[in-house]
C-alpha cells in the first residue's frame, strides 16, 4: 500500500499471475485487485489474446472495457 501526502491510499495485488508474451506489447492474461481512494475493483487482462484490451469490474459489479494505450 502506498499512502500519499494528501492522505490518499492506493494498493494493488496480483490475483491471477500476469503473463506477457515477447511479441505482445501488453499483458495477455492475469488480473489485479485495485484499491484506490475513489474506486476499487479488478482489472482483468483476459485469457491470453495478444491485444490491447482489458476489463475493469468495480465493487458494484459494473464491467467496463478498457483500451490500453
Amino acid at each position: 500500500m502506498t499512502t500519499f501526502r494528501n492522505g490518499n491510499a492506493h494498493s494493488y495485488e496480483v490475483v491471477i499471475p500476469l503473463r506477457r508474451e515477447v511479441i505482445c506489447h501488453y499483458f495477455v492474461s492475469g488480473s489485479l485487485d485495485i484499491d484506490r481512494t475513489n474506486f476499487s475493483g479488478v482489472l482483468d487482462y483476459g485469457e491470453g489474446g495478444c491485444d490491447n484490451m482489458a476489463t475493469f469490474t468495480n465493487d458494484n459489479g459494473n464491467v467496463r472495457d478498457i483500451i490500453l494505450n
